[in-house]
């Protein structure tokens, strides 16, 4: 597909929970290191925490600053 001209895109979330900041850090990290070494994707989208259930427009509303800063550093962006 790629050779097609199209852009894969990831999208990888994690529930809300009582995870620690740094552990769902490292995990959403890792989630998104998946998606670009096994299904070769262009771009990666994340969302910290959320439900499934959950509007698009709704998610991560409520993520700290410097959390969505680390986020950037991993992934194209967040939902």
């Amino acid at each position: 597909m790629k050779r097609e001209g199209y852009e894969i895109v990831g999208y990888c979330r994690k529930s809300p929970g009582d995870d620690l900041t740094q552990d769902r850090l490292r995990l959403i990290q890792n989630m998104a290191g998946r998606l670009r070494e096994r299904s070769l994707v262009n771009s990666v989208f994340i969302s910290f925490s959320c439900k499934s259930s959950q509007a698009i427009s709704k998610r991560d509303n409520n993520v700290e600053n410097k959390s969505k800063e680390i986020l950037n550093k991993f992934a194209d962006g967040s939902i």
